[in-house]
């Protein structure tokens, strides 16, 4: 009788992980096939490649300037993330120009949402500050936190810790299903490494593209 419930229990994990393989598979193709739509990808990656390049240009000749480009990076990707994912919500559509597109991710800026990404980095550097173990911490703190920039999109009367909480909260039972998602995109990051970032500019979107429908699909969930 125990066998014969191992065995079930067994086969019952195997068609859980195929079917979340089979739900990785769907998010990225459907990541591939949103930013192709109007050359989105080039209006993410372009900017990202531009200021990536220049923020290892003044590292080799004067790190005076790393931070502040690191600011414009890091706000690059709230508002990449947040133009994707309105999006993905439809609560946008794609313009057909370059112009157009740059615009609306700009717009997506908002108080709430660059409040809730600067805590929420704030928060994963001081977990990231505790001896030998901060780093892990960090990393699963990561993916607890990930939810809370698309959470103050879709509820700006909210302050920043509450959707660090919110995130926290929904993110159980999620985390390593997220982290393996990033785990199989390694191939495309090595084409990255191999080109010398030059393959980021489509890879980028793309990975960002995956996160906006997964946590989308996350929050529709919670809501069911």
């Amino acid at each position: 009788m125990t066998t014969g419930v191992i065995y079930v229990n067994i086969k019952m994990n195997k068609a859980k992980e195929s079917e979340k393989m089979k739900t990785r598979q769907i998010i990225k193709y459907e990541a591939k096939e949103l930013i192709q739509k109007n050359g989105l990808w080039l209006s993410i990656g372009l900017p990202h490649i531009i200021v990536t390049s220049a923020i290892l240009g003044v590292a080799l000749t004067d790190s005076t300037f790393v931070f502040p480009l690191s600011l414009v990076n890091m706000i690059l990707t709230l508002a990449s993330s947040l133009y994707l994912y309105q999006i993905v919500t439809g609560q946008i559509d794609i313009k057909p120009t370059f112009g157009g597109q740059i615009s609306d991710m700009i717009s997506t800026l908002t108080d709430k949402a660059a409040l809730t990404y600067l805590f929420m980095n704030i928060y994963l550097f001081l977990w990231a500050l505790i001896p030998i173990a901060g780093i892990f911490i960090s990393v699963v703190k990561t993916y607890s936190y990930n939810l809370s920039i698309y959470i103050a999109n879709d509820n700006q009367s909210k302050q920043y810790n509450d959707n660090i909480t919110k995130s926290r909260t929904i993110m159980d039972g999620h985390k390593m299903d997220w982290f393996i998602q990033h785990i199989s995109f390694i191939g495309w990051s090595l084409l990255t490494f191999i080109t010398a970032g030059l393959a980021g500019i489509f890879v980028y979107p793309y990975i960002i593209a995956a996160d906006a429908i997964y946590a989308n699909k996350v929050l529709q969930q919670q809501k069911q």
